[in-house]
């Protein structure tokens, strides 16, 4: 294992959806003690963020349309590091309340 060098440790890898297509510009975090180290995936879901240190990190990837992934990793003394990530579809769900005389909800049917 090559270790860590003048840009730290970089953590690289590629953001997918469900069916494994790539996701483009996912927002890729590495947080610790309230510090951000982040990047932005290419149109290939490809991603790469330098500069961190050996240790425990959350890792949070964001897209539009997509869940937030959060999770913890451990990174150790090698200089790249590999993550691959699946985001589940955000689900929508339409609901519509009816009063009980089967009409519209007026601010008097509340309670």
């Amino acid at each position: 294992a090559e270790p860590a060098g003048a840009f730290g440790i970089v953590a690289h890898g590629v953001v997918r959806d469900v069916q494994g297509a790539p996701i483009a510009a996912a927002s890729v975090s590495f947080v610790r003690d309230g510090e951000y180290t982040s990047g932005e995936t290419l149109r290939t879901g490809a991603f790469a963020v330098a500069d961190l240190a050996r240790g425990g990190y959350e890792l949070r990837v964001k897209a539009k349309g997509f869940v937030e992934h959060v999770a913890e990793v451990e990174l150790d003394g090698r200089a790249w590091q590999r993550f691959e990530v699946v985001l589940q579809p955000w689900t929508v769900v339409k609901v519509r309340f009816v009063a009980p005389g089967g009409g519209a909800f007026s601010e008097s049917d509340l309670p």
